[in-house]
């Protein structure tokens, strides 16, 4: 491959790559939003209905505290869920940058060992 395809090619990987991270942050995004939604629901409307409940119906306190309890582990299970996916995608960005730190390293020297490859045919050419 000569260079022009090479960085074709470099510049091909790098716009996926960038594609990649605004899609990446864009899904992020969305997902802070829809957390932020729950949330909200969670804080306005669902929190507020248990507390009329427990105001109105003592003789359904039991049922209603058990449904509460219930919200509050499944939220805290869809809080873990999304930590972990937040820390899997932040994994996975530090693996694509040691992976295009790598590539522009090995780039380097593939543009060195292409020098000098041009150089020593040059060099040839001129020797016959």
């Amino acid at each position: 491959m000569d260079n022009e395809k090479v960085l074709d090619l470099m510049q091909k990987i790098y716009e996926e790559m960038q594609q990649g991270f605004k899609s990446l942050n864009n899904r992020m995004d969305e997902l802070e939003n829809e957390v932020n939604k729950t949330k909200l629901i969670i804080e306005n409307d669902i929190k507020s209905k248990v507390a009329v409940l427990f105001e109105g119906n003592s003789s359904y306190k039991e049922q209603v505290e058990g449904k509460f309890e219930e919200i509050i582990k499944e939220q805290q299970e869809t809080r873990e869920i999304l930590s972990l996916s937040v820390k899997s995608l932040a994994d996975d960005i530090q693996g694509i940058k040691h992976d295009i730190d790598e590539l522009k390293h090995k780039f380097d020297k593939v543009e060195k060992v292409t020098i000098q490859n041009t150089y020593d045919l040059a060099y040839l050419k001129m020797a016959k």
